[in-house]
Order: structure tokens, then C-alpha cells, then sequence
């Protein structure tokens, strides 16, 4: 919490202050109006003061605090050389660490795409290896059934009715349809 702000907390505290005493010993009487925060923090900044005490009116001490100014820099106000390198040091370290992490993740991702494409080329050799298989069971099984097919229509005559059937069946379907569609009723088919 900066200064200003610490004093404006210790100033809204209950019981209010009705005078506040330096560490020197001067006293401040704390402003009565709609706007006493801000003019007594104004009248404090304006002093030196380590410590600075809440009275009461009697003059009994409701609370104290600390002035914690910050640390002026060097004579010239200019930063040490030996903190800058220090600081340039650091900031090196932390990106370099940065790069290497990002680097790790990218290898990590990467390997793991690579992986899971690998495994997805095994799933599709499987799969084309099991169709193939397949068209080839199914090229057999059609290579057979023409074959009956075939042996059946070449049987002579004389064999029963039951197989001159399925010769005739078979010999239609090899022909094509040989009915013709039936003519179209007026209005669509309807009354």
C-alpha cells in the first residue's frame, strides 16, 4: 500500500482523530469539513515526520504509525551497472529457460501427432488388407454360383420338372425382362 493511501486508512479508522502529533511533536488539528480526509492527508505530506499518533480530544492516543519513505536512489540517480548486468543476466536465464520449455512442447505435440498418424495408417492397411479379403471371398463365391448356374441350364431334359424350372428361370434372367408394362390406366389409375 504507497503512503498517501496508508495515511488515508489510518485517518478513516474509528474513533476518528481529533488531532494527530508528530514524532517532533507538532500537532496538526484534523480537519472538520465534508472533505477532511483529503485535506488533512494534504497537510501531512507537507511535513517530516517518522511517527505520526491519532489523539482524541482528551489527547489520548487512539493509534500510531511509521513513516515508510521510500529509499531515494543513488547520488546521481542513476542505476548501479553491476544491478544492470545482474538484471540483464537474469532476464537472459529466464529466456532461455522460456525457449527450452516452449521447445519441449512442441516436440512433445509434435511426437504425439506423429504417433497417433502412425496408428491411423496401421488402422487403414488393416482395413484395406480385410477388404481386400473380402472382394475376394465375395468374387469366389459369385465365380460359384455361376458356375451351378450354368451346370444346371446345360443338364439334359430328361431330368425332372423341378430342374427345367430353374432353367428356364435362369435362361429369363439372362435375357432380360421379356413382359411389357401393362398400359396406363386414364387419370392417373384413379376413378
Amino acid at each position: 500500500m504507497s503512503g498517501y493511501n496508508r495515511i488515508g486508512y489510518f485517518l478513516r479508522r474509528e474513533p476518528r482523530p481529533a488531532t494527530l502529533r508528530t514524532d517532533s511533536g507538532q500537532v496538526i488539528a484534523v480537519a472538520t469539513s465534508a472533505t477532511w480526509i483529503r485535506d488533512t492527508k494534504s497537510t501531512i505530506e507537507g511535513l517530516t515526520w517518522e511517527r505520526l499518533e491519532a489523539l482524541d480530544a482528551n489527547g489520548t492516543l487512539l493509534r500510531a504509525i511509521q513513516n515508510e519513505e521510500e529509499e531515494e536512489p543513488d547520488a546521481q540517480g542513476q542505476p548501479n551497472p553491476e544491478s544492470l548486468a545482474a538484471i540483464a543476466e537474469l532476464l537472459e536465464r529466464a529466456a532461455d529457460k522460456s525457449a527450452g520449455r516452449y521447445e519441449n512442447a512442441y516436440t512433445i505435440a509434435f511426437n504425439a501427432v506423429n504417433a497417433a498418424f502412425e496408428r491411423y495408417g496401421q488402422l487403414v492397411e488393416v482395413l484395406s488388407n480385410r477388404m481386400v479379403g473380402l472382394e475376394t471371398v465375395w468374387a469366389k463365391s459369385m465365380n460359384e454360383r455361376a458356375r451351378l448356374l450354368e451346370a444346371l441350364a446345360t443338364k439334359p431334359e430328361e431330368e425332372d420338372d423341378l430342374m427345367g424350372l430353374v432353367k428356364t428361370f435362369v435362361q429369363a434372367k439372362a435375357q432380360g425382362p421379356s413382359v411389357a408394362k401393362p398400359p396406363a390406366k386414364p387419370n392417373g389409375g384413379k376413378a
